[in-house]
């Protein structure tokens, strides 16, 4: 670096806050010594990588500003602890510190991207690996109420898909290389009951809730093809999907004991005592035919 450009850096840094670097290229590492806030725009011509240096050399609180001016292919910042950092979309932008755990230097990603897709590796072999992980804590008593995370979706003009939220599980198509030996779902809800003989609860607890709202009473959905509660879906590949469905259930559950009579809920009877059909019951939809499936008191069976 020549006198005159590193005088010129030194000035943008104490006008600016942060010292501009030079992109290292392809599998590079990130090169300065100023401890302060680095800054460097990446430009990639295929799929690259790029390594953060040994947090080691550089003071808690330094930072590392990456943005990503030119896609070439997917930018992949390894060196974080929390795990590989990929920028898939140019004007991307990840921002990583200096933090000190049990006296040991090491970077973390700190930024949350705005109108961005984060996306995370690991190659961690044991342990629980969270992308995201997020914890809400209430410490005193009172009437407030909160969500450890909350999404929303306005939809202001026409488009064409929505969702509040989309959460997928997804395998690698390679043969015996990617099954989960234990569970795997793609949403998992949990309920803590708390392990106190003394907790006495008045409120309402549910492990999940499904709801459609109405926001006042103009809410008509007349004239959409298919309104539900829950919508049960085998979808996909055409082929797939009818093997799935041999094998799949509607419903599995677990933990419950069963009612000892079966035979009470299978049944080829006529149900004459039941009111006009349709009448009678909550209305299912399968293969677009409606279905009624009566909800009977226990006191009412014979």
């Amino acid at each position: 670096m020549s006198a005159h450009n590193f005088g010129m850096n030194l000035d943008r840094a104490l006008r600016m806050g942060f010292l501009k670097i030079r992109d290292p290229l392809a599998s590079g590492t990130f090169s300065w010594h100023n401890q302060g806030i680095a800054y460097v725009e990446v430009v990639t011509l295929t799929a690259e990588s790029r390594a953060l240096p040994a947090a080691t050399g550089f003071a808690p609180g330094t930072k590392l500003i990456v943005d990503f001016k030119t896609d070439g292919g997917d930018l992949t910042i390894t060196g974080a602890s929390n795990g590989s950092q990929i920028l898939d979309t140019v004007g991307a932008r990840a921002e990583f510190q200096v933090v000190d755990v049990n006296g040991t230097r090491t970077w973390k990603r700190t930024d949350v991207p705005l109108g961005e897709r984060l996306r995370q590796s690991s190659t961690a072999t044991s342990g629980a690996v969270e992308g995201i992980y997020t914890r809400l804590a209430f410490e005193a008593d009172g009437s407030a109420s909160g969500s450890a995370l909350r999404a929303f979706t306005n939809v202001n003009a026409n488009i064409g898909t929505a969702r509040g939220a989309h959460i997928s599980l997804s395998f690698e198509a390679s043969a015996g290389g990617s099954e989960t030996s234990g569970l795997g779902t793609a949403l998992t809800g949990t309920l803590h009951i708390p392990n106190v003989a003394s907790w006495a609860p008045t409120g309402t607890l549910y492990a999940g809730q499904f709801e459609i709202f109405s926001d006042g009473t103009a809410s008509d959905p007349a004239g959409l093809t298919e309104l539900a509660v829950l919508c049960l879906a085998n979808s996909g590949n055409a082929t797939g999907a009818a093997d799935v469905d041999t094998d799949a259930a509607i419903i599995a559950i677990t933990g419950f004991t069963p009612a000892a009579d079966l035979t009470k809920a299978i049944t080829t009877a006529a149900l004459a005592e039941l009111a006009t059909p349709g009448a009678v019951g909550l209305k299912i939809k399968i293969a677009g035919v409606n279905y009624r499936i009566p909800a009977v008191p226990d006191a009412e069976w014979n």
